[in-house]
């Protein structure tokens, strides 16, 4: 396979976090509807593991989105920032339906979270929602303060992936200069009146003030969501470099401002830091434990870089080593776990380099129950060309069929079935045995026939003959079977009133000592 280039490497990539985020949306939804369209509510014990899921789903697509953005789409410091950004939006929206909820209220200002609701949209850059809900207050017109704050959210300038970084870096810094002289010069007066204390927080915030951002961590899902708003207000295009310690400041400063016993650094954090970190091999090594996935991150985010163009960027060292140990964990996890996963798994073993053997044992200790699913491993031992594999699994599926016809009178038919796969294995020694069932059920039923009539010129019930009459050139498997077939045959010319072949062949059968001993006169 051609190896990825940049443009179809970001492609596969959206197309992985998309897969996480149906299955987020998927377990998120507290009910399900049936094919009649009633609504099932799920018991409590369920709902309790798909919250978990769901919350387990979200951490996992996070990591992904930034893995991405630090790794595949990398851009420049100014872009970098509205990549962030959004990744801010996609996954924390927790403040969104509070909005909604607000905007409702007959008198929105007097709500609850009216204030936090406007500090949440300016943390994220939206300004134009943050100035759509700060004129909802009746004094947003008459008060020089709201009048002052609400023409610097609507001056901030523009951010956008296309923008010239030093173009909007002088524009950042005039901006940036007027908010921080109004907080100098004290412009919002200095009072206990609620709105008055609310705008100079959002001021002093917009001027990007460390302890403004500590005093507000209920706004933010988590200390990664804090740093990207302060660098929006204080370093828009701070170089990668400087992460490290940023991290560190604000993983100290978020879990500070909550009490510390209940909410402590954890190895999500851990992760995502050495993904800011830009370090690769520590992302890789974090996620394998992170998150309870069976591999599924780090099989797939590898294997992602491993088929890239540019995968020697990522100075990587034995990455093909380390790929396909994750993708052979990863297969073996979903052929244990999974029975309706096992064809999958095979796939992800064929693009791994010397897997015929694990792909072989994999096939020999899948069980099946049906013909269809005969067909299906069958298949693959020829795509693979497991050719011993093929006729094991038809003698096992021979095997089924003999056990189902000896275990109860009434499946006598299923000898027949049983001859046909016996003979598909070409296992001698099976198709004897299988054979010797056939004839000693026809001396049985003879022996019964006698009893019931007194004569001794009767014939026995002879098993499935149509399939017996189909064997054609497969008779020359056994000596066996080859008598099997000449004594079908005897009978069908007998039965016809063809006197004269059928005892030819009756005397060519007596004259080439095939008859079983069982099967004769002593």
């Amino acid at each position: 396979m051609e190896p990825l280039n940049l443009q179809e490497l970001h492609k596969s990539s959206r197309k992985y976090r998309s897969v996480i985020h149906s299955w987020f949306l998927k377990v998120s939804t507290p009910e399900e509807l049936t094919p009649a369209g009633a609504v099932v509510v799920t018991e409590e014990s369920d709902s309790d593991d798909l919250k978990e899921l769901s919350g387990a789903l979200q951490k996992l697509e996070i990591a992904w989105h930034l893995c991405e953005i630090l790794f595949i789409d990398i851009r420049s410091p100014g872009a970098f920032l509205v990549q962030l950004l959004q990744w801010v939006k996609w996954h924390f929206t927790e403040y969104v339906q509070v909005a909604e909820r607000v905007i409702s209220e007959e008198m929105p200002q007097m709500a609850e979270y009216y204030w936090d609701v406007i500090l949440f949209y300016a943390l994220r850059g939206e300004m134009e929602n943050a100035v759509l809900f700060l004129e909802l207050h009746s004094e947003a017109h008459t008060d020089p303060a709201f009048i002052l704050v609400r023409d610097l959210l609507a001056k901030f300038p523009t951010l956008s992936s296309n923008q010239a970084q030093h173009e909007f870096y002088i524009r950042w810094e005039l901006w940036h200069e007027a908010v921080y002289a109004a907080v100098a010069e004290q412009k919002i007066p200095s009072n206990s009146k609620r709105s008055h204390v609310q705008l100079s927080l959002l001021l002093r915030l917009l001027n990007g003030e460390f302890e403004a951002f500590q005093s507000v961590p209920h706004l933010f899902g988590s200390w990664y969501q804090m740093m990207v708003s302060y660098l929006l207000f204080n370093d828009p295009c701070m170089k990668a470099s400087k992460f490290d310690a940023l991290c560190d400041q604000f993983i100290n400063g978020y879990y500070a401002a909550f009490d510390a016993a209940s909410l402590e650094v954890d190895p999500f954090d851990e992760l995502i830091r050495s993904a800011f970190g830009y370090n690769l091999m520590d992302v890789i090594g974090r996620a394998s434990v992170c998150f309870n996935d069976n591999w599924w991150f780090v099989t797939h985010f590898v294997d992602l870089i491993y088929n890239s163009s540019q995968f020697k960027d990522y100075q990587i060292a034995d990455i093909v080593q380390i790929r396909d140990a994750f993708v052979t964990d990863y297969a073996d996890s979903l052929f244990s776990r999974r029975k309706q996963f096992w064809q999958l798994a095979i796939e992800y073993l064929v693009n791994v380099r010397d897997s015929e053997d694990r792909i072989l044992l994999c096939l020999e200790r899948m069980p099946f129950d049906s013909e269809p699913e005969l067909q299906t491993l069958v298949s693959l031992a020829r795509r693979f060309n497991f050719v011993e594999l093929e006729l094991s699994l038809y003698k096992i599926y021979s095997r089924q069929w003999l056990a189902r016809a000896t275990a109860n009178a009434a499946n006598r038919a299923k000898y027949g079935s049983a001859l046909f796969w016996a003979v598909r294995s070409k296992d001698k020694m099976l198709i004897n045995y299988i054979v010797e069932q056939y004839l000693r059920h026809y001396l049985k039923t003879a022996v019964e026939q006698v009893t019931q009539t007194g004569k001794l010129a009767v014939d026995g019930e002879l098993l499935d003959r149509e399939m017996v009459a189909n064997l054609g050139s497969h008779l020359v498997l056994s000596d066996r079977l080859i008598f099997l077939g000449k004594y079908h045959e005897f009978h069908q010319l007998k039965g016809a009133a063809q006197y004269e072949p059928a005892a030819v062949i009756l005397v060519d059968m007596l004259a080439s000592n095939a008859i079983p001993e069982f099967f004769t006169f002593q």
